[in-house]
């Protein structure tokens, strides 16, 4: 899971040192979190406008996937416990 800028890529600009504007610079929202979801095994992804909103939510996404890794509910533990 990452945090990708669509307005810009990765490569310099070699005549201003800076980086490339993408085919996307300036349209739409411009930060984008990219994760898999571990029900489905396909590829999501959602776009924000604010770099710290997209961050915020790349981390909300991690605590979910790991809480769901580390506690997974099986149908033995739920019959259990209507025993």
């Amino acid at each position: 899971m990452s945090v990708n800028d669509l307005w810009y890529l990765k490569t310099i600009d070699p005549q201003t040192g800076t980086p490339a504007r993408s085919a996307q610079h300036g349209k739409g929202r411009r930060w984008e979190v990219r994760w898999i979801d571990p029900k489905t095994k396909r590829r999501r992804g959602k776009r924000f406008t604010v770099r710290a909103e997209a961050a915020h939510f790349e981390a909300w996404q991690h605590a979910q996937r790991d809480e769901l890794a580390r506690d997974p509910l099986t149908v033995a533990d739920i019959v259990q416990s209507e025993v």
